[in-house]
């Protein structure tokens, strides 16, 4: 048995990564809303897709698209009638750089992202009908996570990311900033499968 053990783990061990690599990622994620953003809004779902080149054996550059949309708490000061509704999605397109711990087996590694996060409100009224607006700001995304490699072609891959968009104003439960201006943040937490070539 501790002779399987040892094989397993040489095996593994054996799925590093190099120069040249290309990694892509994908699959489902939650986010979660921070400050007042998670006053007005609760847990939000989606997911990303991700592609990683490695300039070196530990340091990789790439860049990812995501989608996350919240639904609006209920509470008796927030759209009191039940007939309405309230929507808000974002659309993360971010380049990162990523620095790994290790370069076979369990591979953690710590990345900072910054780029354009879209996003869109929708309110819909029982009597009014529908409200929408939409947008897109500048944001940052410090961020934990690990490969771990199944094979030598496929790894499974997890991800925290802090996400801070860097809104205009003090609307949709962002939090104001020493400068006037307003942050909202998430913390989203991806998990998946990578593809290696």
């Amino acid at each position: 048995m501790a002779g399987i053990a040892a094989l397993l783990m040489l095996q593994i061990n054996a799925f590093g990564q190099e120069k040249g690599q290309l990694k892509l990622s994908f699959g489902p994620g939650v986010a979660l809303p921070m400050g007042n953003f998670g006053d007005y809004y609760g847990m939000g779902i989606g997911g990303t897709v991700e592609a990683r080149y490695f300039i070196s054996e530990n340091i990789s550059i790439g860049g990812n698209l995501g989608y996350y949309s919240f639904t609006e708490k209920t509470t008796e000061d927030l759209l009191k009638s039940s007939d309405n509704k309230a929507t808000f999605s974002f659309m993360p397109l971010l380049g990162n750089v990523s620095y790994f711990l290790s370069e076979e087996g369990f591979k953690p590694y710590v990345a900072g992202n910054l780029g354009l996060y879209m996003w869109k409100e929708k309110v819909t009224y029982d009597v009014l009908g529908e409200w929408e607006s939409s947008g897109s700001d500048l944001g940052v995304a410090p961020e934990v996570g690990f490969f771990m490699g199944l094979t030598d072609k496929i790894d499974l891959t997890a991800n925290a990311r802090y996400n801070i968009v860097f809104t205009g104003s003090g609307d949709d439960g962002g939090e104001k900033s020493s400068d006037g201006g307003s942050n909202m943040t998430f913390l989203s937490i991806n998990a998946g499968i990578a593809i290696n070539f």
